[in-house]
């Protein structure tokens, strides 16, 4: 549930600017917002599997980002200091006007420290505990792991994602940080 403040923010918007649609799970992202700038109307896609604080957090995560692209355009840093300003406020208003748990008030409070772009945990623990990792772990040259039954080697870590040859025909794949695989 949002609370009043926030959405009383969602009035303010109009459901005619803002539409939010829920999705098939992803397997790199959570939730995503579109913005198009010519009708100044706005897509909040979020993963149909979020629940509880998880869905709060993607939501209000998403809906900072519209806030944003209303406010300052496109001339911002996707999760920049207004940005981050703006998650914050979202996140301080559901603190203040809803009651929480305990764990669920301290979720929220590590994100009001310092708001990241990237909160979701570790979503396959169990895959995690048998020897995997994710892929931005692999940061040196020459790593091999298994992915999808295939083998590949890591070649160098790009700007965010990480680029791997793969083994059996020598093409390059570019792996995205969250994805999991099996070390060799």
């Amino acid at each position: 549930m949002l609370a009043p403040s926030n959405l009383s923010l969602l009035h303010k918007i109009g459901k005619a600017k803002l539409q939010i649609k829920y999705v098939k799970p992803r397997k790199t992202k959570l939730g995503d917002c579109r913005y198009n700038y010519r009708s100044k109307t706005g897509v909040i896609t979020l993963n149909n599997d979020l629940s509880g604080v998880q869905l709060l957090q993607v939501y209000l995560h998403e809906l900072a980002h519209f806030v944003c692209f209303e406010k300052y355009g496109s001339s911002i840093s996707p999760h920049g200091k207004e940005w981050k300003r703006i998650f914050s406020i979202l996140l301080q208003r559901q603190l203040d006007e809803l009651e929480y748990t305990q764990e669920d008030a301290h979720k929220i409070n590590e994100q009001l420290k310092n708001p990241k772009a990237c909160f979701h945990e570790k979503q396959n623990k169990i895959a995690l505990l048998q020897g995997n990792c994710y892929a931005e772990d692999l940061d040196a040259p020459d790593i091999t792991f298994l992915y999808k039954n295939k083998t590949y080697c890591t070649v160098k870590k790009m700007r965010k994602r990480i680029l791997c040859r793969r083994l059996e025909n020598g093409k390059a794949y570019s792996f995205h940080p969250n994805c999991i695989v099996q070390l060799n």
